[in-house]
């Protein structure tokens, strides 16, 4: 049985579906009176073709009319004065049409992609971009008039209120405190009368419970009676209300991958982006960059317990999710000092001298008067003075340094989006998306098409092909 067969030199992918028709300017080709075997394969003949031996053979590709297929040629044999042409079936151009009407979940496109996929395909260098976007800081430090102080008073009835000063009021307060005055008025005010030597056995640090300096401005004062202990002083204060904290907001504009533009937004997250926050005093903090993927900001959150000096940082992404949150001491402790003769408060003090413990618990102050007068400088004499402190020597050195988001890029190398394509993972019609496609779990239906030219176009879909 003769028929014709028409020969090409034709430049494709094996795994394309590209066809010689319409003929590229490139592609020679010549039209070949041909016989068939008596036996011959569909997927793979044998063709004997009717042309001498000189006859032009320079061709690679085929298409035969009558069995309605392309085929690759694999090999040109001259035999029995004759020419044989041995081909294999390329099952994408010959189905070509039915292909481009598959719909089929593509995980891999040159044409289409999703910016937001991370595509592993590409691995990242052992080479990393740095780069740092320091704000400023929100703490106060630097001289001894910088900040403010937090200030715990006892007053009657045992409450401590926490009062916030100046260093200026601070000084004021102790100069008062440890004054001939500050002694007077507390023994006038327990009905006993005042002596030089009483001074001595009077601790007002007692009702000092604690002080804080804080890096933190003081704002408006107003001038306040303050009951320390038994005595009132007017002093220009602001109170630290213990239910509602100082807050600092910090914004760092979240920085872009350099390549964001080109390969898409999961650049912006591990293991290509590292973002790491640092805010004194609360040290490094890493950040989960998937969740902070969609935020163009990062703000960091500072609470300050204005009464003892604790912080809380919380860092969001953008105002709706928290990113991290850590607690760290803001304020410094403050040590005050005085001399006394240890082991006297005033009611001790005066109890080591004859009655005085009972006439004072028995309401009779005169007799308490009486026996101070008497033996109150024994019972200083004969005691050695010592110091009587509150609080502790604090350090500001975690407060140094200004915050900073630190972010560091990973460069991948270079892709090839022509040949290998990007994610897109998503169910596409195959003739919407040319060029490079990888799919999956490919179904193939072709009326016509035997069981190995279907298993061959799931194989070259499956594993990548070109759709042209």
């Amino acid at each position: 049985m003769a028929f014709n067969v028409k020969f090409y030199n034709f430049q494709k992918e094996t795994n394309s579906t590209a066809v010689p028709e319409p003929l590229a300017p490139e592609t020679t080709h010549i039209t070949y009176q041909c016989d068939a075997r008596d036996s011959m394969s569909l997927v793979a003949p044998v063709i004997k073709v009717l042309i001498p031996m000189d006859a032009d053979i320079d061709y690679n590709y085929m298409y035969v009319a009558a069995f309605n297929r392309y085929y690759w040629i694999t090999n040109w044999e001259y035999r029995d004065r004759c020419w044989w042409v041995s081909g294999k079936v390329d099952a994408l151009a010959t189905y070509r049409s039915q292909i481009g009407d598959i719909s089929a979940y593509v995980l891999r496109s040159a044409y289409e992609y999703d910016g937001a996929l991370q595509d592993n395909f590409y691995p990242v260098k052992a080479q990393w971009v740095s780069d740092i976007y320091a704000v400023s800081t929100p703490w106060q430090f630097g001289s001894r008039d910088s900040g403010c102080y937090s200030v715990g008073i006892i007053s009657a009835g045992g409450v401590t209120n926490f009062w916030l000063m100046s260093r200026a009021t601070l000084e004021e307060m102790m100069a008062f405190i440890l004054s001939d005055q500050y002694a007077s008025e507390v023994l006038t005010e327990l009905g006993i009368v005042a002596y030089p030597e009483a001074k001595a056995i009077i601790d007002p640090l007692q009702y000092i419970a604690s002080v804080t300096w804080l890096p933190v401005a003081l704002g408006d004062t107003i001038l306040t009676n303050i009951k320390i202990g038994y005595v009132v002083k007017a002093l220009q204060v602001r109170y630290a209300n213990p239910s509602v904290p100082q807050s600092f907001t910090l914004s760092f504009e979240k920085p872009l991958h350099p390549q964001t533009a080109n390969r898409g937004v999961y650049m912006n997250v591990a293991p290509y982006t590292r973002l790491s926050i640092f805010v004194p005093p609360f040290g490094i903090i890493d950040i989960d960059t998937s969740a902070a993927q969609t935020a163009g900001t990062i703000r960091a959150v500072i609470k300050v317990d204005m009464c003892l000096g604790n912080g809380v940082l919380e860092l969001w992404a953008g105002s709706s999710a928290m990113l991290s949150r850590v607690c760290a001491r803001v304020g410094a402790p403050v040590q005050l000092s005085q001399v006394i003769a240890p082991g006297y408060g005033l009611l001790s003090a005066a109890g080591t001298a004859a009655g005085i413990a009972g006439d004072i618990i028995s309401g009779n102050f005169g007799g308490a008067a009486s026996a101070l007068a008497s033996g109150i400088g024994n019972a200083i004499t004969g005691q050695i003075p010592s110091a009587n402190t509150i609080g502790s020597v604090g350090s500001i050195d975690t407060l140094t340094g200004n915050p900073q988001l630190q972010a560091l890029f990973g460069i991948p190398v270079a892709d090839d989006l022509a040949h290998r394509g990007r994610p897109l993972c998503a169910v596409r019609l195959i003739r919407n998306v040319p060029g490079y496609l990888m799919c999956a779990d490919v179904d193939i239906h072709i009326a016509g098409a035997t069981s190995a030219e279907m298993d061959m176009i799931k194989a070259y879909m499956e594993s990548g092909f070109y759709y042209a």
